[in-house]
């Protein structure tokens, strides 16, 4: 290790730890919004199932 010494060895190390957390960080961040939007689709979905199923029973009374 002539060439490179502690200091380059450690700023390298810190650069590839750094865009390791980056990745990291971008990943769960669309792990996250990616479930955010499955929850918001579901709850939307069975909204309207609910509206859906209550305009029906208002439309035909149940017998």
């Amino acid at each position: 290790m002539g060439v490179l010494g502690d200091g380059d060895v450690y700023a390298a190390g810190r650069a590839v730890a750094r865009s390791v957390a980056a990745t990291v960080i971008a990943a769960a961040v669309i792990l996250v919004i990616l479930t955010a939007m499955m929850i918001v689709m579901t709850v939307m979905m069975s909204g309207m199932a609910a509206v859906v199923m209550i305009g029906t029973m208002s439309i035909v009374p149940p017998v």
